[in-house]
């Protein structure tokens, strides 16, 4: 009997670890500061007042302040002598765990910060004179404001602050390490336990809230060889589709940001690749449809709409149990052990993620505290009609009408440090052409490899259609991969034609140019103003 050749070779292994190594370290450099202020002012209500006290009388055009972790409404005082105060300006702070400043024109050698909210807190302050030269403070290691100062950072960035849904997730992660109702709930705990890890055991700071997002961006990169080695049978093949995420403009943005999508999109495809090993296998294979099963309950506890993922496995499924029918002994033992798999497993994988995770406001730690929550999230997503600038079609996500503009820097000059969640065109584009490539393939060579993927393509698409909410590009990230698979195998055929590997390299090539050309507005890097303008190619493309 002949020896079946394995999946994974030593070959493949090496390959596998230059890639990941190769974009892990893109990928992780300049994430976020590794240390930002720990100790916060807190201000319990309204009047609540905290005094910063200059070396000598100063004009004070300038003040840098950290947010912390709950907004407020601050007026800020200014005075000679530490009696007779009068009014400089008002402050509402924008965004939690991140660095604001404010032009002021007065001279001081006192200021005050008066709450007019309650329950705000606010980190270091930092006063600045002319030239934007720091202002000499009377040192006081015990007022919150004032004993971390050498944090403050010469510039605002991304680096050392949050941004966009930062203030959701990051504020979230910092709540659960301190036992504080957690501010974010509307969706499943999983994703955001998980970004908590490296902030519990190394403290709260961009980079730690950041790093496990980036991390599961990584394990994109091997998942995604690995299946589409799975689905090729060939080596070339894998190596395309890794480079695909690889250089996916979309993909470096979306899983550098603390957002919870990179887990939910690793659970999907080990959910997938361990479906088709099932398919795939002869002998002692139900152990892959529990773990595919196990993924998909991953995938739901982190974000609800995994779930289309579980209608494709499910019709792919099905197709399989009528086309490979044995007897009815068997068929019952599948069903039963598909029950086991994509039934039980997956609620005992939610429960358990609401049993781990912190308090929450209104929420009791029971079963039916966690049907509550669940009906709370139902109710918040189902009735979501605020609009937003950013939000777009379902049928604009393949052609990028829209991308989502993340963060933006104003230095007032001609440089600017801007990060847009925008695809590679190269990539996102010729993936249009790819997905009608696959319904020919299907229809004329009947592969079960191309029909799979438009299937897993349709499932986590076309349920959008009926969904009223606003919706964004990153919706589309869950059926992207199989989008890739999709350019992978059209690139397989285009090979197989032509018996060349030109159009092969050439293709890599333009994907590679096209992720250098982007990557400046994918990753925050200060470049001249020209050059954003250069990249807006469509007149809906703002960053």
């Amino acid at each position: 009997m002949m020896k079946r050749k394995k999946l994974i070779e030593k070959k493949d292994i090496i390959i596998i670890t230059v890639m990941t190594l190769f974009y892990a370290i893109i990928s992780f450099y300049q994430l976020g500061d590794l240390k930002v202020p720990q100790t916060y002012q807190e201000f319990p209500n309204s009047g609540y007042h905290v005094t910063i006290s200059l070396k000598k009388e100063e004009v004070v055009n300038k003040i840098r302040y950290y947010t912390g972790y709950q907004l407020g409404k601050f007026i800020i005082m200014s005075s000679l002598d530490g009696k007779e105060y009068q009014e400089v300006d008002t402050i509402d702070t924008d965004s939690v765990f991140s660095w604001e400043e404010i032009k002021v024109n007065t001279t001081a050698k006192y200021i005050e910060f008066i709450s007019k909210s309650s329950d705000s807190t606010l980190g270091d302050v930092q006063l600045y004179g002319e030239d934007d030269k720091k202002l000499d403070i009377i040192p006081d290691k015990t007022n919150p404001v004032l004993d971390e100062l050498h944090l403050v950072p010469d510039e605002i960035s991304y680096l050392n602050s949050t941004y966009f849904d930062e203030i959701y997730y990051a504020r979230t992660a910092y709540e659960y390490t301190k036992g504080i109702d957690c501010y974010e709930w509307s969706h499943p705990p999983l994703g955001k336990l998980i970004m908590t890890i490296p902030v519990y055991l190394f403290g709260f700071s961009p980079f730690t809230y950041r790093f496990m997002g980036n991390l599961f961006g990584i394990f994109l990169i091997p998942i995604m060889y690995i299946l589409a080695k799975k689905l090729t049978k060939e080596k070339k093949y894998a190596i395309l589709g890794a480079l695909l995420m690889m250089f996916d403009t979309f993909h470096f943005a979306h899983t550098r940001i603390a957002v919870i999508d990179s887990f939910q999109l690793v659970f999907i495809l080990l959910s997938v690749l361990f479906m088709i090993c099932y398919l795939d296998t002869k002998e002692k294979k139900y152990k892959y449809l529990i773990l595919s099963g196990i993924f998909f309950g991953c995938s739901i506890s982190t974000k609800w709409n995994a779930f289309y993922i579980g209608l494709g496995l499910g019709i792919i499924f099905l197709i399989h149990m009528i086309k490979d029918y044995q007897n009815k002994k068997e068929t019952i033992k599948e069903l039963l052990l598909v029950f086991l798999s994509f039934i039980i497993i997956p609620i005992v994988i939610y429960l358990l993620s609401y049993i781990l995770f912190p308090t929450i406001m209104n929420y009791d730690r029971t079963i039916l505290g966690i049907i509550d929550q669940t009906k709370r999230m139902f109710e918040y997503h189902n009735n979501l009609t605020a609009s937003h600038p950013f939000s777009s079609k379902w049928y604009e996500w393949p052609l990028m009408i829209r991308p989502v503009w993340l963060y933006t820097s104003d230095t007032g000059t001609d440089i600017r440090r801007t990060i847009v969640d925008i695809g590679n065109p190269m990539i996102w584009w010729s993936g249009i052409f790819a997905f009608f490539y696959l319904i020919v393939e299907t229809i004329k060579e009947k592969k079960k490899e191309t029909l799979w993927l438009i299937i897993m393509i349709l499932s986590s698409f076309l349920p959008y259609l009926w969904i009223s909410r606003p919706m964004y590009l990153y919706h589309y990230f869950i059926t992207l991969p199989f989008i890739m698979l999709g350019i992978v195998f059209a690139m397989k055929k285009i090979t197989e034609i032509t018996m060349d590997n030109k159009v092969y390299y050439a293709y890599i090539i333009f994907v590679i140019i096209f992720f250098i050309l982007f990557y400046p507005v994918v990753s925050g890097l200060p470049v001249k103003e020209g050059y954003i303008d250069f990249l807006r190619w469509l007149p809906t493309w703002s960053f």
